[in-house]
């Protein structure tokens, strides 16, 4: 881990975002790194020691395959990740007490590829803004133009994904939309009118080329929002329209 967490207070209890990568080392294919948000229930109960009881991955909920946004769940399914997901100390989810510390998603590639892709990390610190957490990721360029060929930049990503549980929240993958307009079985996969479908695919896009920069988050005085971030060659504002985060207020000084 080379950047320290971005935390947010959520519930009362920090929650922290970070991912694995080694910037030393980023043509290193040998490990498979994560994204996590780990949350600290300590701050909230005392009674918790992470001496005697570490917090490790299996303690954390592994939402690699998005199971909540896929289009044929059963609602039983989604209702169980989803009592994990939002368990607490106050809250298990089993009658043994047992509660999560977070989520974590593997950057394993087969999200893009059934037989994997290693080699993608974290080099930059995340960013949450407005109920989001967005990583920024990079990845050696592998097939023909491999290893430290010459022009190979590798490949900058963004991962732009709900923060309480790692869904997508927006539709990036097109292809993977109903081109009848009929909506998913699933309400959670259902990204609004027109067919539009959030599955795993949607939560991550390809930014370009070379190690991406982290984001940089700007409010106008209207209270529009733009993200800026930078790959090899450019940088890339993304706006944020359903956001409203200032209200003008007048008055009258007498």
């Amino acid at each position: 881990i080379f950047y320290r967490p971005t935390m947010a207070m959520i519930g009362g209890a920090p929650h922290l975002y970070f991912g694995t990568g080694d910037r030393e080392h980023p043509l290193n294919r040998a490990v498979t790194d994560s994204m996590y948000c780990v949350i600290d229930w300590k701050h909230l109960d005392n009674s918790i020691s992470y001496t005697s009881n570490p917090i490790t991955e299996a303690k954390l909920e592994d939402v690699t395959l998005n199971a909540l946004q896929n289009p044929s769940a059963d609602s039983a399914t989604v209702l169980a990740i989803l009592k994990r997901l939002y368990s607490s100390p106050s809250n298990p989810y089993d009658d043994d007490g047992n509660f999560r510390y977070g989520w974590y998603i593997k950057l394993d590639g087969t999200d893009r590829d059934s037989s994997g892709d290693p080699g993608e990390k974290v080099l930059a610190q995340p960013t949450v803004f407005n109920g989001e957490v967005f990583y920024s990721t990079y990845q050696l360029k592998t097939g023909v133009q491999a290893g430290c060929n010459p022009g190979n930049l590798g490949i900058s990503r963004l991962y732009r994904l709900n923060y309480k549980t790692g869904e997508a929240v927006y539709n990036y993958d097109l292809t993977n939309d109903l081109t009848d307009g009929s909506t998913p079985a699933n309400e959670r996969a259902s990204g609004g009118d027109g067919g539009e479908r959030l599955m795993r695919t949607d939560r991550v896009r390809t930014l370009g080329e070379g190690i991406p920069s982290g984001i940089v988050t700007l409010i106008d005085a209207s209270g529009k929002v733009t993200l800026l971030i930078s790959s090899s060659d450019k940088v890339e504002a993304s706006g944020l329209p359903d956001v409203k985060l200032i209200t003008p207020v007048y008055w009258m000084q007498w």
